[in-house]
């Protein structure tokens, strides 16, 4: 039978859309900060499913919708560490690596921001992002969404708690009930112009003849009965003396409601099939006829042995081309004759890629126009293998931080081309203290261990010490540090007061020392 809660560690009991931290095991995230989700369902120890990374766990199993971080998609410094992306990726995990409860919510649906964000394991988000097309879409709560028909609005507040659209639409969707002067149907943006004298809406396919497409951003467009009531003023000269037709259609710009705000604080959440959200925006969806045959064509691709991997995306273009245009079987044909130089390679000689590593190890970075000369090849070619290069090294390097071994290539030292030193490189070589790879927290410091000290704060009180994560140069992290890093992602290099003390203490014994020096000197 199907759980429907289950009791952490910690002893927190979660539910169903609950959000909660999520940690895989240490030697796969490498002390990276916790991912935050929403548990959609709980699934049952036997459980396993292709695509997935956990096929079966004696606690049993939970699907997460995960959310990401700003610093997860862009390198740009987001100094608001509560801020987070709603996604449409999801992930089966073990409930072990669930660690916690944490708090969620849409922007709109806080009533005080600035007192939720002080608030300890709460975040908030207002935007969602696509990893596949690498774009932001807004998110919106269904009751604030107006301007759609009636049955649909129905259908989507009972399913649904929130809408994903493009920010060009969130106006539009947000505002009265629009329909065609014409037909009386839903004028939607996509299928309907407005016209710049009347404001009334018209479906495109109402007008005769049919509007083929919208005008062009930053131009206006009057309907027929406007434009010929125009043309009979500007022949009697009545726009010469400023006068208006009394005879026109134009009528005075309607005066736009104020909408009465709507609670959004308290209202229970709402799913459908386990998800928050619907896209409702510009890209309508399209199913084509046949669509078992474009997954069954790209499943037999996808066995396919050729020079690129099955995600190279010109040999995704490349068989979906061949598909529309050849069919099933000889497109598949197609693909199975296809070679090399047909996915455009960019491969370098042993003696090339010597003189590719040795000038960036000169520089001590990439230099496209410097390496294009020497190499005599366009900086085009020299910038698509540097990041192959660069993918193969980091793999190197990754296994090795997996292992913990030190890194011997003399490119680990370069952050310009490899991003931050390796764990391998940051553990002290002369610590044989025994490290449980499976947590990330090494316990009480008993007497007669290894005292340690913070590699953030500095300072040497406290029980419970976490392990550094590969971007900080140290060896542990104190117990406030280290789950505010875990957490929330954030790094503090302030120092802390009993740290101070000592400094304080150290640098009074180095005076008198001195003074006394002085002294016997005379």
């Amino acid at each position: 039978m199907q759980s429907t809660s289950v009791r952490l560690a910690n002893g927190e009991v979660v539910v169903a859309n609950d959000h909660v931290y999520v940690s895989l095991p240490w030697s796969d995230r490498d002390g990276t900060p916790y991912n935050i989700a929403r548990i959609i369902e709980f699934l049952p120890s036997s459980h396993s499913k292709k695509g997935t990374r956990a096929t079966g766990s004696s606690d049993g199993l939970v699907r997460l919708s995960l959310y990401y971080r700003p610093a997860d998609i862009s390198t740009r410094n987001v100094a608001d560490h509560r801020l987070l992306l709603a996604a449409i990726h999801t992930d089966v995990q073990p409930v072990s690596s669930v660690r916690g409860k944490c708090y969620v919510k849409h922007k709109d649906r806080v009533g005080d921001l600035l007192e939720w964000k002080r608030l300890p394991d709460h975040f908030y988000f207002a935007k969602f992002f696509d990893p596949y097309i690498k774009r932001e879409f807004e998110v919106i709560p269904t009751e604030t969404v107006n301007n759609i028909p009636h049955d649909v609005k129905i259908v989507l507040r009972s399913r649904y708690e929130y809408i994903v659209t493009e920010r060009e639409l969130v106006a539009d969707l947000t505002d009265d009930y629009r329909s065609c002067c014409r037909c009386q149907g839903w004028a939607s943006y996509q299928e309907s112009v407005k016209c710049d004298t009347c404001k009334e809406h018209y479906h495109m396919k109402c007008l005769h003849p049919p509007l083929h497409a919208k005008p062009a951003k930053g131009y206006s467009w009057v309907c027929p009965p406007c434009s010929f009531q125009r043309g009979i003023d500007v022949e009697n000269q009545k726009f010469r003396f400023g006068l208006q037709s009394s005879s026109g259609t134009a009528k005075a710009k309607p005066v736009k409601a104020k909408h009465r705000k709507v609670n959004l604080e308290n209202r229970p959440p709402v799913t459908f099939r386990g998800w928050q959200w619907r896209y409702f925006g510009l890209r309508r969806p399209h199913i084509p006829q046949g669509g078992h045959q474009v997954d069954s064509f790209m499943d037999e691709i996808r066995k396919l042995d050729l020079a690129v991997p099955p995600w190279d995306v010109k040999r995704l273009n490349l068989a979906i081309s061949s598909f529309t245009t050849l069919g099933f079987q000889p497109a598949l044909e197609f693909m199975r004759t296809r070679k090399p130089q047909d996915f455009d390679l960019i491969t370098f000689t042993s003696e090339e890629r010597s003189l590719f590593e040795n000038e960036l190890e000169r520089i001590g970075g990439l230099d496209t126009h410097s390496c294009g000369q020497i190499l005599r090849r366009s900086p085009s070619e020299i910038l698509r293998y540097f990041y192959i290069w660069k993918n193969n090294q980091l793999r190197v390097e990754n296994e090795a931080v997996r292992q913990h071994h030190p890194l011997v290539t003399p490119h680990s030292r370069q952050p310009k081309t490899l991003g931050p030193p390796s764990l391998g490189k940051i553990r002290s070589a002369g610590d044989d203290r025994k490290e449980n790879d499976s947590a990330s927290v090494y316990g009480k410091a008993t007497e007669g261990e290894h005292h340690f000290t913070c590699a953030t704060c500095s300072t040497r009180l406290g029980e419970i010490w976490w392990k550094c994560p590969r971007t900080v140069p140290g060896e542990a992290m104190c117990n406030v540090c280290g789950s505010n890093y875990r957490k929330y992602g954030v790094i503090t290099y302030s120092r802390s007061e009993d740290s101070k003390k000592i400094e304080r203490k150290d640098n009074s014994l180095k005076r008198v020392k001195a003074v006394t020096g002085s002294i016997q000197k005379q």
